[in-house]
This record gives structure tokens, C-alpha cells and sequence, in this order.
């Protein structure tokens, strides 16, 4: 796997979001390339921060978010926004 397709799948990697054999592709690339190693330590990093911020907000009093019956299904909204936030992140930076 060579690297450009190794840091776009690194927000799947992330999340888990990868078929077996891809994530160990991508797990193999980044314990050989010292630059997808270093995205993928920025991109946890970034993925902690926003998480961090994420926990910090409270929700206004009078206003009703859908949580589908689980705390889970909130945890999930906020994966799937960080998710696509790193995927931006990382294609921004591509045009610069």
C-alpha cells in the first residue's frame, strides 16, 4: 500500500472502519513510513481534542436531541462528525 492511499484511509483506520485485510495493509504502512505514522498521530490527535470539546458542551436546557434510546447512538454522531472532519483536514491539506 502506498502512501496516499494509506492516509486516506486513515480516518477509517481510525474507526474501524476498514475491511481486515485493508486495516492491516494500513497497519503495516504506518509501522514502515515514518510520514503515515506522524498523520496518524496528528489525526488522534486532532480526533482526542475535538472529543475533548465534544464532552465539554451540554445540551441547552428545552432542547430535545434524538438519541435513539442509547448513549451509544450520540457516541456514534460524534464519531462519524470527527470522522469526517479528519477526512477534510486531510484533503484541505492535500491542496496546499
Amino acid at each position: 500500500m502506498d502512501c496516499r492511499l494509506t492516509r486516506e484511509g486513515i480516518p477509517l483506520f481510525m474507526n474501524n472502519r476498514l475491511s481486515r485485510e485493508k486495516y492491516y495493509q494500513v497497519l503495516i504502512h504506518i509501522a514502515q513510513c515514518r510520514g503515515c505514522r506522524d498523520e496518524l498521530i496528528w489525526a488522534e490527535q486532532i480526533k482526542k481534542g475535538i472529543e475533548k470539546g465534544f464532552a465539554q458542551i451540554e445540551q441547552p436546557p428545552g432542547i430535545k436531541i434524538p438519541v435513539q434510546g442509547s448513549p451509544h447512538y450520540w457516541r456514534k454522531e460524534v464519531e462519524d462528525l470527527v470522522e469526517g472532519l479528519i477526512y477534510q483536514m486531510f484533503a484541505f491539506s492535500k491542496l496546499r
